[in-house]
C-alpha cells in the first residue's frame, strides 16, 4: 500500500468517526402492543434538548405510596417502595392519530425528559420503569418502580406518643429557568396494604418549593411528606407499666410493719433502684443517641428520682433508729407514706404539659 492510500484511508476514517457525533438518534414509534404507525417513520426526529426554550417545563410529579420495607430510628432512616410519575407537554411530540391508535412510545434515549434525582436517598434500587407515552396532544407520561432508603429528621421529644414526617425529597438537574416541577395531586396517594408496625399511616402531604444553594442556580424540588403517628400501646405495656409498678414497690416500703423499720425497707428500696436501671438500659437501646429529653426519658427520670430518694430517706431513717430516735424515725416513715404519690402525680402532669400538649 502506497503512502498516498494510506493517507486517503486516515481521512476517510476520521471522516466517518466525526460525522457520527452529528447523527442524532432516530424515533421508535412503537406503541406497546401495536404495529409501526404509518406516519411512525415520517415523523421528524426531536431533539434532546427542553421543548421550551425560552421557559421553563412544567414538569409534574406524583408519588404513589405502594408500602413500607421498616423504619430505623436508630439512623434516622426510612425504607419504602413506591410510584414515581412525570408529566410534561412536549409539541413538537404532537401527531394525528391513525386509526385505532392512541399512544405512541419512545425510549428515553429518544426524546427529551426530565433528569430527576432524589435528594435525601442513602440507597436507591429501580425495581421497573415505564416507556415514554405520548399522546396525540404532545403530552409526555412516564413513571417507575423503586424502592429507596431514605435519611428523615425525627423529632422524638413525645417519644413514644410522637408524630413523624418522613421527607421524599425530589429535584432536578437544571435549574428553574429550565424545569419547573408541579405536585400532581391526583396521583399522589398511598395504597391502603401500606403498613409499618408500630405505626400508622395518616395521610400524605406535598409542595413545590424553590432553594438556592450557595453560589448556584434557584432549582425546584417537590417534598412529599409521610405522617405517621406512632402507636405507643407497646410501650404503655412494656415499658410506662412496669416503671410504674416498680416506683410503686419503692413507695410500699413506706408501709411495711414498723417491726421492719431498718434495713428491710431499705433493701426493698435498693431492689427496686437496680431493676429499674437494668431495665431502662433495653429500652434505650432501640432508640437513637440524641441530646434532648423525651416524654419517656423525664418520665424516667420521675420514678427513678422517686426511688433514690426512697433509698435516701430509708438510709435517714436507719441513722434515727441508730441515734434511738425512734419516734422521729416513725414521724417521717409516715411523711413518706403518703408524699410520694403527690409528687408523682404533680411531676406527671407536669410532664404531660411540656412533652404532649
Amino acid at each position: 500500500m502506497t503512502r498516498k492510500q494510506q493517507r486517503l484511508g486516515w481521512s476517510i476514517l476520521v471522516s466517518l468517526i466525526l460525522s457520527s457525533w452529528w447523527i442524532e438518534p432516530s424515533v421508535g414509534a412503537i406503541a406497546a402492543g401495536q404495529s409501526r404507525s404509518p406516519k411512525a417513520s415520517s415523523l421528524s426526529t426531536p431533539t434532546l434538548h427542553p421543548p421550551h426554550p425560552l421557559q421553563p417545563t412544567k414538569v409534574r410529579v406524583g408519588f404513589i405510596l405502594i408500602d413500607f420495607v421498616g423504619i430505623n430510628q436508630i439512623t434516622q432512616s426510612y425504607t419504602m417502595q413506591g410510584y414515581l410519575l412525570l408529566q410534561w407537554q412536549d409539541k413538537r411530540l404532537a401527531f394525528q392519530p391513525q386509526k385505532g391508535e392512541k399512544i405512541r412510545t419512545f425510549d428515553k434515549e429518544e426524546i427529551w425528559s426530565p433528569n430527576l434525582h432524589i435528594w435525601n436517598a442513602q440507597d436507591f434500587k429501580l425495581i421497573h420503569e415505564s416507556p415514554l407515552k405520548v399522546d396525540p396532544d404532545g403530552n409526555v407520561s412516564y413513571s417507575q418502580r423503586f424502592q429507596a432508603t431514605l435519611s428523615s429528621i425525627m423529632n422524638l421529644k413525645k417519644f413514644p406518643f410522637d408524630q413523624q414526617n418522613l421527607k421524599l425529597i425530589i429535584y432536578p438537574d437544571d435549574s428553574v429557568e429550565e424545569i419547573k416541577l408541579m405536585v400532581d395531586r391526583p396521583s399522589t396517594y398511598f395504597e391502603q396494604q401500606a403498613f409499618l408496625p408500630e405505626w400508622s399511616l395518616r395521610n400524605l402531604q406535598s409542595k413545590v418549593t424553590e432553594v438556592q444553594p450557595p453560589f448556584d442556580h434557584t432549582y425546584s424540588i417537590a417534598m412529599f411528606t409521610i405522617v405517621i403517628d406512632r402507636e405507643p400501646g407497646f410501650y404503655i405495656w412494656k415499658a410506662f407499666l412496669p416503671l410504674l409498678l416498680i416506683t410503686v414497690l419503692a413507695w410500699l416500703s413506706f408501709w411495711m410493719p414498723s417491726v421492719a423499720v431498718g434495713p428491710g425497707p431499705l433493701s426493698v428500696s435498693v431492689g427496686a433502684l437496680l431493676t429499674s436501671t437494668t431495665f431502662i438500659f433495653t429500652i434505650l437501646n432501640a432508640l437513637p443517641r440524641i441530646t434532648y429529653l423525651t416524654f419517656f426519658d423525664g418520665f424516667f427520670l420521675l420514678c427513678y428520682i422517686l426511688i433514690f430518694a426512697s433509698n435516701i430517706v430509708h438510709i435517714f431513717i436507719f441513722h434515727l433508729l441508730h441515734q434511738k430516735k425512734d419516734e422521729t424515725a416513725l414521724q417521717v416513715r409516715r411523711f413518706f407514706q403518703w408524699s410520694p404519690p403527690l409528687i408523682f402525680g404533680l411531676g406527671s402532669a407536669c410532664l404531660v404539659l411540656a412533652f404532649v400538649l
